[in-house]
This record gives C-alpha cells, sequence and structure tokens, in this order.
C-alpha cells in the first residue's frame, strides 16, 4: 500500500504514480473553503507566497482543477 499526500501549499504537487493515481477521480475532489481570513491573519512568510505569481493562481478554479486532476493522474 502507497499513500501520496500533497498539498498545495506551501509548495506544488507532484504526480502520483501508478497505481496511486488511479485512485481517485474528479469527483473525489472537494471544493475549496476559502476566506479572506486566510491571507489577512497570514504569518509573514505565508502572505509573501501568497502574493507570489504561483501563489495567486491558485486560487483561481480552472488552475486548481487542473494541477488536482495532474496529481490524480485522472
Amino acid at each position: 500500500m502507497c499513500c501520496h499526500l500533497s498539498h498545495i501549499k506551501p509548495h506544488r504537487p507532484s504526480i502520483a504514480p501508478a497505481p496511486c493515481h488511479a485512485m481517485s477521480g474528479p469527483d473525489h475532489m472537494m471544493p475549496p473553503v476559502r476566506s479572506q481570513d486566510e491571507f489577512v491573519n497570514a504569518h509573514p512568510l505565508m502572505k509573501a507566497r501568497m502574493t507570489s505569481q504561483v501563489g495567486r493562481a491558485f486560487p483561481d478554479d480552472a488552475t486548481r482543477e487542473t494541477v488536482l486532476r495532474a496529481c490524480m493522474g485522472s
């Protein structure tokens, strides 16, 4: 058994190898829970990451879905 765990923050996800990539699909993607408090109360290093070019791309739903699909191989 293998477990692939990846977080969008603070690093980019990697592509899961077989057979892990086939264990989930688009119907397993949960919608993001976003709040302005996440930004307002962020640690200075996290806020810097959130305002970087990559950090500004992830709140976009299309970018998030593309990255998650790559992670899950779907």
